[in-house]
């Protein structure tokens, strides 16, 4: 199940435009996998007991109401809560800010954490339901849009030295020098050569410094 915009959901009141709505949505919510993701300036959910889900906000801030704390999530980092956590949300920023969260179906990090410990043949063919455990810290985590921005950048950089190289000629011309280089190592040091090193002209370099045609 997937939502690209917010569900309409209490605490807002229950009318004849959404009813019908919220009736399909609960016959399918907390079943299977499912993913929400939409922008408001206001945004408020009741508490509810939830299947394990990573939650993640941008261009805003939302609040997570657990038990006995409050945990919130920006572009900064996000939050990752258990199966069978309950809590409600509040978003309120400004301007739009984004929200988005993913539901794993019951069960699901279980199973994937038993059937990572098998082969594959035994992982297909047994029953990964009932496993325990599995269970995640829940407090926030740091995203790392900082690490991919130097990354980007990174290559941004090398993009240049490497045009520079393919520049004249092309990949054949940066191969050529290359060659180059490594005759004239090998007969500076005087090592014998066996085989001929093929130089920037195409001539064939020897292991006494003579070159032939």
């Amino acid at each position: 199940m997937i939502h690209t915009t917010l569900p309409d959901l209490p605490p807002l009141p229950e009318t004849n435009a959404n009813v019908e709505f919220r009736r399909r949505f609960y016959a399918r919510w907390g079943k299977e996998n499912a993913v929400i993701c939409g922008q408001s300036t206001c945004a408020e959910y009741a508490t509810m007991t939830q299947t394990l889900s990573i939650k993640m906000a941008w261009r805003g801030r939302e609040r997570y109401r657990l038990k006995h704390r409050e945990i919130s999530v920006d572009d900064e980092n996000y939050l990752i809560l258990n199966e069978g956590s309950s809590y409600g949300s509040v978003l309120k920023a400004p301007r739009p800010a984004w929200t988005f969260a993913v539901f794993m179906r019951p069960g699901m990090h279980r199973e994937v954490r038993a059937a990572r410990r098998l082969a594959l043949e035994p992982a297909l063919e047994q029953s990964m339901r009932h496993v325990p455990g599995g269970e995640f810290s829940e407090h926030p985590r740091r995203r790392a849009r900082r690490r991919a921005q130097r990354g980007v950048a990174r290559r941004a950089a090398a993009a240049p030295a490497r045009r520079d190289v393919r520049g004249r000629g092309g990949r054949c011309a940066g191969r050529r020098s290359l060659g180059a280089r490594q005759a004239i190592r090998r007969t500076s040091a005087g090592s014998v050569a066996t085989e001929p090193v093929r130089n920037n002209r195409g001539r064939r370099a020897m292991s006494d410094g003579r070159v032939s045609g």
